[in-house]
């Protein structure tokens, strides 16, 4: 659905034609991931966002050579961080006003600021560092 990096660009190496447009060598060509990720005959409802959807030939991470090495590691990475936020403050709300969009590259997009309300609740099991060390003390 979704992909940081919404456009490559790459120079043609030889004269070709690609679907009926003639391209010539050290033309240069824009790939647009953005696009091609919402292409309704490859992905159903291509522009919802669907957080069980069955794996997909999507090209956020990129495509055969040039594919992101971590994209495996940013899958699991990203299931661990949403079931862990949705368990620990399942009550967010969004600021919508809020939210801004990253403008640092126009070739990337994203969100760079997405500000959240929640009821603060108990920390995990873990004590907090002054907690920690204020127990140390006593024992010591």
């Amino acid at each position: 659905y979704f992909s940081v990096n919404q456009q490559l660009s790459r120079t043609v190496t030889r004269d070709v034609v690609v679907h009926g447009q003639r391209l010539r060598r050290n033309d240069r060509v824009i790939i647009s991931w953005l696009a091609a990720n919402h292409d309704e005959h490859e992905f159903e409802r291509p522009d919802e966002v669907v957080l069980d959807r069955v794996r997909n030939r999507h090209l956020a991470f990129g495509l055969g050579p040039h594919r992101c090495i971590g994209s495996h590691l940013a899958r699991i990475m990203f299931e661990v961080m949403v079931k862990a936020v949705l368990e620990r403050i399942p009550d967010y709300r969004v600021d919508a006003d809020g939210v801004r969009r990253y403008r640092g590259n126009p070739s990337m997009t994203g969100l760079g600021t997405l500000p959240v309300t929640f009821t603060p609740g108990m920390s995990w099991k873990t004590p907090r560092p002054c907690e920690r060390s204020a127990t140390s003390r006593r024992r010591g």
